[in-house]
C-alpha cells in the first residue's frame, strides 16, 4: 500500500500495513531538526504516511492597534489575522502570550456585528488545492487542521469572562459572535473539503 493507502485503510478500519504515526513540530523544533539533519521533511523522516496542511487566512483590518479602543496595548504587541493582541511578560515566556481581546468590555452588538473578520483569498484557495494534489499524486494523504473553531475564537475576541457573562445573561452580543465565527469556521472548512 501506499502511505496513503494505509493511512485511509486504517482509518476505515479495513487493514493496516504499519500503525500511521501523527506528528507535529512547533516552528522552534522544525527549526531544531533543520539544524541537526540539514533539511526541514520531518514527515519523511519519521516516515508518517500524511502531511499536514492549513488553509491561510488573511486579515481583513489596517492597524491591530485601532481595534482596541478601550485598551492600551504594550509596544510590543503582534496581532493575529483576527485581530487578538498578544504580547510576552518577558523573553521567558516562550509560546505564552498575555491575550488581548478586542470585543472585551462594554459594546453594543453592532460592534460585533461590524468586526472585521478575516478573509480566504482565492489564490490561496487555488495553492491549497494544488498542493494537496501534489502530496497524494506522491502518494501521502492529506490532512487539514483548523483549530480554534468556534468556542475558543469566540472568547480570544470577547475575553472568557465577558462571553460567559454574555451567555450567562441570554445576551444577543454571545450568540452574535458565535454565529459569525462559526459561520466563518464552516466556509473554511469547506473550502479545506473542497481542496
Amino acid at each position: 500500500m501506499t502511505p496513503r493507502e494505509n493511512f485511509l485503510s486504517c482509518l476505515r478500519r479495513t487493514g493496516f500495513d504499519h500503525i500511521p504515526l501523527d506528528l507535529s513540530l512547533c516552528q522552534s523544533q522544525v527549526e531544531a531538526f533543520q539544524k541537526r539533519f540539514g533539511h526541514t521533511h520531518y514527515h519523511e523522516w519519521f516516515g508518517l504516511d500524511h502531511h499536514s496542511t492549513h488553509l491561510a487566512i488573511t486579515p481583513t483590518f489596517h492597524a491591530g492597534s485601532a481595534l482596541f479602543p478601550r485598551e492600551e496595548l504594550p509596544a510590543s504587541t503582534v496581532f493575529d489575522e483576527y485581530g487578538v493582541g498578544h504580547s510576552k511578560g518577558s523573553e521567558a515566556a516562550f509560546h505564552m502570550t498575555r491575550m488581548h481581546h478586542p470585543l472585551r468590555g462594554p459594546i453594543e452588538v453592532g460592534e460585533i456585528h461590524d468586526y472585521p473578520l478575516p478573509r480566504v483569498e482565492l489564490e490561496t484557495e487555488n495553492r491549497l488545492t494544488e498542493q494537496v494534489r501534489s502530496l497524494q499524486a506522491a502518494g501521502f494523504a492529506v490532512t487539514c487542521g483548523w483549530e480554534c473553531t468556534v468556542w475558543e475564537r469566540a472568547w480570544y475576541l470577547r475575553s472568557m469572562e465577558d462571553l460567559m457573562v454574555d451567555m450567562m445573561f441570554e445576551d444577543e452580543k454571545a450568540a452574535v459572535l458565535l454565529d459569525r465565527i462559526t459561520a466563518f469556521s464552516e466556509a473554511c472548512v469547506a473550502r479545506m473539503a473542497r481542496a
